[in-house]
C-alpha cells in the first residue's frame, strides 16, 4: 500500500431532494447525490448542488454555522428548520 493510497479518505454522500419551482402547479422535485464531511450542514450541502451541478438553484443566506440571521429558514424532512443545523447524513 502506497503512502498516498493511505491517506486518501472514503467520500460519503448523501441525496438532498430539492424543490424547483414557485408553487405547487409549477414545479418538481429534483435529487443529487452530493458528497460531504462529518459535521457538513444541509445549507453545505445545497452550496455544493449550486456550485457543481445547478448554478441557477437560488438559496438564499448570510452566513454558515451562526444561527442568528433565520433567512435560510424551509421545509427539511417535513418540518420547518434553518439550514445551517441539521446535519447531513450518509444514504
Amino acid at each position: 500500500m502506497t503512502i498516498a493510497h493511505q491517506h486518501q479518505k472514503r467520500v460519503k454522500s448523501t441525496r438532498l431532494k430539492v424543490w424547483r419551482g414557485t408553487n405547487e402547479d409549477n414545479g418538481r422535485y429534483e435529487e443529487f447525490d452530493v458528497a460531504f464531511e462529518d459535521g457538513d450542514s444541509v445549507l453545505d450541502g445545497l452550496v455544493r448542488i449550486r456550485q457543481q451541478f445547478e448554478p441557477d438553484l437560488a438559496i438564499r443566506f448570510s452566513c454558515f454555522n451562526a444561527n442568528v440571521c433565520k433567512e435560510c429558514t424551509m421545509l427539511i424532512d417535513g418540518e420547518v428548520d434553518m439550514r445551517v443545523s441539521p446535519s447531513c447524513d450518509p444514504v
